[in-house]
């Protein structure tokens, strides 16, 4: 995938890096980060909410989507072998970390087998000031 990716010509830099990883390990930071169709590879959220409250900047975006699970599970393994997620940890998790919920809405993520995936895209941001 970098290498297509490279020879499109139009990203200034790529990394092969696990995403936890690479947030804990680059001196960038940035004023928003985005993960679309990522997180239904991933269990606990945790490590990356941390990792990226480190490099997003004050009042910085953090948007993506997941495949919601029951509110009464933080996270669910499907029978698709991706991760889902349920609206209450993503929320406990944006606490935790002192991001401030700017938008969930529900829709289509992708089309997969001729059918339509229903997700959630999330807008979170960094908090302005922390205590």
């Amino acid at each position: 995938m970098l290498r297509r990716a490279g020879l499109l010509g139009i990203y200034d830099r790529l990394v092969e890096s696990d995403l936890e990883t690479h947030l804990w390990n680059t001196d960038e930071r940035h004023d928003l980060v985005l993960c679309c169709d990522v997180f239904i590879y991933l269990g606990d959220l945790s490590g990356v909410f941390a990792g990226v409250h480190r490099v997003l900047q004050a009042g910085g975006s953090f948007a993506f989507t997941i495949e919601p699970c029951d509110a009464d599970s933080w996270y669910d393994l499907l029978s698709t072998l991706r991760y889902a997620h349920s609206e209450s940890y993503i929320r406990r998790l944006a606490t935790e970390f002192k991001f401030h919920v700017r938008g969930m809405a529900k829709g289509a993520l992708r089309d997969e087998d001729h059918r339509s995936v229903e997700g959630l895209a999330v807008h979170l941001e960094r908090a302005q000031s922390e205590p």
